[in-house]
């Protein structure tokens, strides 16, 4: 099944025109610094692609990395492997409020969680779909799962 992110936030994405600081963004992983600085920016194993997957068992993401070419639509296919659980990915900004807090462990201190927001899936609550994500500004992204905050990785666009 294929779906695409919600109208009304391709138009907020388009309005808004992504991060002119240029900031970059996502989440810690094995390997970032313990102070929150980015990951380096091509972890082993994260190839960018305009086609992208990934998949949601046992609470986790299969992977920590995704890479993506900057100013170019991708698709990524989440497929939920767990029974009964949905799950969702949305692309934050790496020193946004929420994704702070997901490497932190505590969503609950962010006031705003769209603040930052830069892309959010439909929820997914078995099966597979494909997200259309429009095109980046280069820099290091957060994906996580606003479900489970605690699944999260680097969404890499360069």
């Amino acid at each position: 099944m294929v779906r695409s992110g919600a109208l009304a936030l391709t138009m907020m994405f388009a309005a808004c025109g992504g991060d002119a600081s240029g900031a970059s963004s996502a989440v810690t992983t094995p390997g970032a610094a313990a102070d929150g600085a980015p990951p380096p920016a091509s972890p082993a194993g994260c190839q960018p692609s305009t086609e992208q997957s990934l998949v949601a068992e046992g609470l986790k993401f299969d992977r920590s990395c995704i890479a993506v070419p900057a100013h170019q639509t991708t698709s990524l296919t989440l497929t939920n492997n767990d029974p009964g659980e949905s799950h969702e990915v949305a692309i934050y900004r790496w020193e946004s409020c929420f994704a702070r807090a997901a490497r932190a462990g505590d969503v609950t201190t962010c006031a705003d969680p769209s603040e930052g927001l830069r892309f959010k899936g439909d929820i997914l609550k078995s099966g597979s779909t494909t997200y259309h994500i429009l095109g980046l500004r280069p820099g290091q992204y957060a994906f996580i799962c606003l479900v489970h905050p605690t699944m999260h990785g680097v969404f890499n666009v360069g």
